[in-house]
């Protein structure tokens, strides 16, 4: 806007030396300062509501990760094989010196297996299924120790095995007691059946029985019952877990893990399942191999070995019998020692030398496989003749690796 000098001048209380008639003008450009608008208190309220979700969203957002981090931590802390610290530390103080973690005892060993479960509380044990004021088995430190599943009522399959590949007058002089046979058998419901049981192991001395009523649902507790019991009463370089049905070709398994085998330790070898399609859980009440949700969460069982024939290395056998306590059993028994060798971070050793069947092996094939299944008690005795002809018609040279 244009406002004369004088009128300016005259609105701030001074008077113009300049003469009235001038009509000089001054030209002022004012530039009004609008003041900072305010905001809205619905807009302030908007705006701190926002950040309060914002803070909880975060909160919840850490609390859910660090949730799951705790719980994928604790699972492969699990995995973790108790054996390691053996063979890795070693220490030096005043009082021990210089040595190995392996050879403290388990109370100044932190490390030990024991020390390692104590903070860890048990589900269940398998001590509880030993028939009460039983005799257990005598044993006599074997080289191997063949654990097998059978029912009360295989009688004739059981001796047809005590008089074949079971006998020791197979094996050589290598050894002083190159193997031993055990017979895992639950207890039948039949009185009369029970007696007969009772009468056979008095006789032979060469079955476990347990406390629970022989079925297949009950084969997992048959099968954790034979390890612990070997690992507690029955000390072996091997142990070999198979069924009543099987062949064994004991002198070529023998002789292979008397000369050949370099795992000694850490050794799960068998017929090991990978393929996905296998491996999937089944549900479902009325299937035969089914599991349930609470058993086993997981959608799929980790790798493991066809349950008719495994061997593992006496390390195992004692891992296997304490990590069963944490873990409640359900009915695939051979899954089940699956997952368990999976959370002791043990890796299967695949072999080809496990058969599904006799049907189509010759005569040298008896100078490559170890365990052949679905053999009638009928058939065992030609198949221990096969395994002796095999060694002298047949030209080959020993195979020293498990493929």
């Amino acid at each position: 806007m244009k406002v004369s000098l004088k009128r300016m001048l005259a609105y701030l209380g001074l008077r113009s030396a300049y003469s009235s008639s001038s009509q000089v003008f001054v030209s002022i450009s004012v530039i009004s300062a609008m003041p900072r608008s305010r905001l809205s208190r619905h807009a302030t309220k908007v705006i701190v509501r926002v950040s309060i979700w914002t803070c909880v969203v975060l909160v919840l957002l850490f609390l859910v990760t660090y949730t799951l981090l705790l719980a994928f931590v604790d699972r492969q802390m699990h995995q973790v094989p108790l054996d390691v610290p053996y063979k890795k530390v070693r220490l030096l103080n005043r009082l021990y010196g210089k040595q190995s973690l392996r050879k403290l005892p388990a109370g100044n060993n932190p490390f030990h297996p024991e020390r390692l479960l104590a903070h860890r509380k048990a589900i269940w044990n398998s001590s509880v299924y030993y028939s009460k004021n039983d005799v257990l088995p005598s044993c006599s430190q074997p080289f191997i120790l063949f654990l097998i599943t059978s029912s009360p009522q295989h009688g004739d399959r059981r001796m047809s095995i005590r008089r074949t590949w079971c006998n020791s007058i197979n094996a050589t002089a290598s050894v002083k007691q190159p193997w031993t046979c055990i017979f895992l058998v639950g207890i039948s419901k039949s009185a009369e059946m029970l007696a007969q049981i009772l009468k056979e192991k008095e006789l032979y001395g060469d079955i476990l029985l347990g406390s629970y009523v022989d079925s297949y649902v009950n084969l997992t507790l048959k099968v954790v019952h034979g390890l612990d019991w070997s690992a507690t009463h029955c000390p072996s370089s091997y142990v070999v877990k198979t069924d009543d049905d099987c062949f064994v070709n004991v002198r070529l398994l023998y002789e292979f893990l008397l000369r050949y085998n370099v795992k000694t330790s850490a050794l799960y070898a068998g017929s090991v399942i990978q393929d996905n399609a296998k491996l999937k859980v089944i549900r479902g009440r009325d299937k035969k191999w089914a599991v349930g949700f609470q058993e086993y969460p997981e959608e799929y069982y980790p790798p493991y070995a066809s349950g008719f024939g495994y061997i593992m290395s006496a390390d195992v056998v004692k891992l296997l019998a304490s990590e069963s306590r944490f873990i409640v059993p359900f009915p695939n028994e051979d899954a089940y020692v699956g997952v368990l060798i999976s959370r002791l971070g043990i890796s299967p050793v695949s072999s080809s030398r496990f058969v599904l069947s006799p049907s189509g092996l010759n005569v040298c094939n008896y100078l490559f496989v170890f365990i052949v299944h679905h053999v009638q008690e009928a058939d065992q005795l030609a198949l221990l003749q096969k395994t002796v002809e095999s060694r002298t018609v047949c030209n080959h040279s020993a195979i020293t690796t498990w493929s």
